[in-house]
């Protein structure tokens, strides 16, 4: 399943019932979820692993619960 920026857009208590559905989804059709998004918090709830881009090449892969927001490679401003 491929998720691109799945809860961006969405007010909290939408945001953490589709979270919900997402994980249940997942777990009940034992299914490989592609999470694109720029929300560690969300990373770190819906992935065990996490590949990290920065201009458009993956720079590092680890542990989705080792993301920090203060390790985040930082976006060109």
């Amino acid at each position: 399943m491929i998720c691109d920026e799945p809860t961006s857009a969405l007010d909290a208590s939408i945001r953490a019932q589709i979270l919900n559905l997402l994980v249940e989804v997942k777990n009940q059709l034992d299914l490989t979820l592609v999470l694109i998004s720029h929300d560690l918090r969300v990373v770190r709830y819906l992935c065990d692993r996490v590949a990290v881009m920065y201009l458009g090449q993956i720079v590092e892969v680890a542990p989705a619960r080792s993301c920090s927001p203060t390790t985040a490679t930082p976006t060109p401003g």
